[in-house]
């Protein structure tokens, strides 16, 4: 489980950037929407034209958020119910094929009688966890080692974007454009928004693992609450009860490919569903403002290169366990360093209240 840094500007004793590919976010037409909160004023120049003794930023760094009416803090829960749905789930995989009798359960164990099911046909198992999570493994491809980790070597990455459809990145099985990759995982994410599930690509990675032969095409997703992108992790509040944050608890949300026309692993948590508006933010950080902060809060010899800055709803888990249980949806900026999946390198700043946590990888 990765820690997170609490910041205290006056005694940091962290790292400096890791190194990150050269082609990591290269566009220079990167979607970036114009910021709509309800703000008095929005900045006249963009956070990079500043200079800040310990950040920089990519010459393609860009501002994304939505235009938004309204942003607040909700209290939300990953829905429960998948279960009930699991021909739905199973059919929008198989398709025209799907059969009912491929279907199995079993209890899972080290549990209070909570069920898995899986649906097997055609080399694959499709799996639904705990009514809240589904798992897709193709079996032929457990022999490429599709599993990966923080310690993976990063070869390449890219933003799933227009700019980048072209881009062909190595796969075990020979290669693939990213267009290739984002429309098999389109195909698939399209039949799951009928029940909810509003995810988007984000990005293409190749990693090689210490261990392992042939390299892993990783394709990055986030899902969508109220109109913005969701953390694709879980916190809790420091010990302190104040708005740090502290650790990981969240399922990483990934498509993983070893050749070009098949997905050979996906990971997809149940989305969050709202359960109650807490309240609406009169007023949130400008980019500038949330740059200001970052770099205010941040050790002053540190030397990092911010590559984008979202605007995102983080969920904070209130007791440190996030299966379900309700957390509070809370209005992010996400400062990002590096993208490498399961090692992500950035800064969050509370969009509301303007404190800082800081996350770098082990």
């Amino acid at each position: 489980m990765r820690k997170i840094v609490l910041l205290l500007a006056s005694a940091l004793l962290l790292t400096a950037c890791a190194d990150t590919p050269e082609n990591i976010l290269e566009s220079q037409s990167s979607s970036t929407a114009a910021v709509d909160e309800p703000t008095d004023s929005q900045p006249e120049a963009s956070p990079q034209t500043k200079t800040y003794e310990n950040l920089t930023f990519a010459d393609t760094f860009t501002v994304n958020a939505p235009d938004l009416t309204e942003v607040g803090v909700y209290e939300a829960q990953r829905r429960s119910d998948l279960a009930a749905h699991k021909e739905e789930i199973f059919k929008a995989w198989a398709g025209e094929s799907y059969d009912a009798s491929c279907i199995s359960e079993e209890t899972i164990p080290g549990t209070d009688g909570q069920t898995a099911y899986h649906y097997t046909q055609n080399g694959y198992v499709v799996h639904l966890f705990n009514s809240s999570f589904i798992g897709i493994e193709n079996l032929e491809d457990k022999a490429f080692g599709m599993i990966y980790g923080s310690d993976d070597e990063l070869l390449e990455q890219y933003e799933v974007t227009d700019a980048f459809k072209d881009k062909t990145v190595s796969l075990a099985k020979g290669e693939a454009t990213v267009s290739e990759l984002n429309q098999v995982t389109e195909n698939f994410l399209e039949k799951l928004k009928g029940l909810g599930f509003e995810f988007e690509p984000f990005t293409v990675s190749t990693l090689r693992g210490k261990e392992r032969e042939h390299t892993a095409a990783v394709m990055t997703l986030r899902s969508n609450f109220k109109g913005l992108p969701v953390f694709n992790m879980c916190f809790a509040p420091d010990d302190d009860n104040d708005d740090d944050l502290s650790f990981v608890l969240q399922y990483s949300e990934a498509f993983t490919f070893a050749s070009t026309d098949r997905i050979s692993f996906a990971s997809l948590p149940a989305p969050y569903a709202e359960t109650k508006e807490i309240k609406k933010l009169d007023k949130l950080l400008t980019p500038d403002e949330a740059i200001d902060a970052a770099a205010g809060q941040l050790a002053k010899y540190m030397k990092l290169t911010a590559l984008r800055l979202d605007l995102v709803y983080v969920p904070v888990s209130q007791s440190g366990d996030e299966a379900g249980e309700s957390v509070i949806m809370t209005p992010y900026w996400q400062l990002d360093f590096g993208l490498k999946p399961m090692a992500e390198h950035y800064a969050l700043i509370n969009a509301e209240t303007g404190k800082v946590s800081y996350v770098e990888p082990n």
